[in-house]
């Protein structure tokens, strides 16, 4: 049985992540995370959302991070949960 859960554990999938303390960290220190992340061969995407603004009278189409600390990373389930530790501490995410 415990073969199986490490196996799982060392397959790269995709999870999801949010960040539980909104307010304790900022957008930068996640970016920050981010490219880290990505330096150590961790894919990592954040989705966007359209938003419409209006600038002088016209509409226009915006990308915005989507609100929230959210983010997909994709990399084996221990080194992505190491790799959060390590840089930010007790950082409280969940796995989808």
């Amino acid at each position: 049985m415990s073969d199986q859960i490490r196996m799982q554990d060392e397959q790269e999938a995709w999870y999801v992540m949010r960040f539980a303390k909104r307010n304790q960290y900022h957008s930068e220190q996640v970016q920050t995370l981010l490219e880290a992340m990505q330096q150590k061969g961790i894919a990592v995407f954040r989705p966007m959302q359209e938003q419409l603004c209006q600038r002088g009278g016209k509409l226009r189409k915006s990308l915005q991070p989507v609100l929230g600390d959210l983010f997909f990373a994709k990399g084996s389930r221990q080194q992505i949960a190491d790799f959060v530790e390590f840089v930010f501490g007790q950082v409280q995410f969940k796995f989808k």
